[in-house]
């Protein structure tokens, strides 16, 4: 288990942010994760929280794209008319989203409780990807207590008042990755960042994917198609799977800069090999902790190049980091195997663990 970067490849030409992880964003941001494993009851599953802005119910600037809509991400609609979210962002598995929902309505009632008096009701942002490779989808394994305690971990981190955990950090089967398989092997959560200039101003570009998607023979690392030649057995059931992208940056940018950001993530994802199956879902969404938002059509090639190429570059950096960080899965529901460094050509295997 090693991060690309843990075993010496560079992904792109733009350097790294600090964690090289989307939490790397200022601004407001903060991340955290719930993994449930139960071997002998086929439980492999979780979720990831996302919360962007230092406020709770803060208004940020967001931006859609699907590559193929075969998934869901709630709030899509108001967030493609209006350009902003306003509550935090879950990444689930596809039976858990109504759960999540509920449970973030919830919370941020009990929070603001202005919230269907004077202000109007939130509509939670909730993307899904298909985990029931590895996981019963009738097992409920966490309700409004577990996922409460991650969206106050997600907001204290996001205030500046808390650092992120270790566990908010990993990478693999974590979180809403717990479950998730990706060409065929273990996958989950993968995480990169890019620090780029645009003129004089510095910025972060960091992107958080939650990876399910792709058959074997497609997956590519750094220009190698090395999935033909990998030895791990393949998994007894094949899912089409989904991809849930999240890309966060402390560019002012509006809406549709925005979605053009959005829409280079799949340019990453086809790095690594996807072309975006027929029944999988790739939904991206691009938010700014930026206090202003604007169109910046002003802007030049020179200024907007960097955006758009770090986008790219960290969204394969992240498919890349889901494969290598996870673990193999060997339950009473399914056996996935593991990517290994070894397999990775050029790569040394003796490094730190994720």
């Amino acid at each position: 288990m090693a991060t690309i970067q843990e075993l010496g490849f560079a992904v792109g030409v733009h350097g790294r942010g600090a964690r090289n992880h989307i939490v790397d964003v200022s601004g407001g941001l903060g991340v955290a994760q719930r993994s449930f494993r139960d071997a002998k009851a086929g439980v492999c599953t979780g979720f990831t929280v996302i919360q962007v802005g230092s406020r709770l119910n803060q208004r940020c600037a967001a931006g859609l794209f699907a590559l193929n809509g075969s998934g869901e991400l709630t709030n899509s609609h108001t967030i493609r008319e209006w350009g902003f979210l306003d509550t935090p962002i879950v990444l689930t598995n596809t039976p858990s989203v109504g759960r999540a929902y509920d449970g973030v309505s919830e919370w941020m009632m009990k929070r603001l409780p202005a919230i269907g008096e004077s202000e109007s009701v939130v509509i939670p942002v909730v993307g899904e990807c298909d985990d029931s490779v590895c996981h019963d989808p009738r097992a409920r394994v966490w309700g409004s207590k577990e996922l409460e305690s991650a969206l106050d971990e997600a907001l204290l981190v996001a205030e500046g008042k808390a650092q992120p955990s270790l566990e908010a950090l990993a990478q693999g089967d974590v979180g809403g990755g717990t479950g998730m398989t990706t060409f065929e092997l273990k996958s989950g959560i993968g995480s990169a960042s890019r620090k780029i200039h645009c003129g004089k101003q510095e910025y972060i570009v960091g992107v958080l994917l939650q990876t399910n998607f792709g058959v074997r023979e497609q997956l590519t690392v750094l220009g190698h198609n090395i999935g033909p030649v990998l030895s791990q057995p393949k998994p007894r059931i094949h899912r089409e799977g989904s991809c849930v992208g999240i890309l966060a940056t402390d560019a002012p940018l509006s809406p549709l800069g925005l979605e053009r950001l959005a829409k280079r993530m799949g340019l990453g994802l086809a790095r690594a090999g996807s072309h975006a199956h027929h029944g999988s879902g790739e939904i991206f969404l691009a938010v700014s902790t930026a206090s202003e938002s604007r169109h910046a059509l002003e802007w030049d090639g020179a200024e907007w190049n960097p955006l758009l190429q770090a986008a790219v570059e960290a969204s394969e950096e992240a498919v890349y980091n889901s494969l290598l960080c996870a673990r193999a899965v060997d339950n009473s529901r399914a056996s996935v195997a593991a990517l290994k460094a070894e397999d990775v050509p050029g790569a040394d295997a003796a490094v730190e663990p994720c």
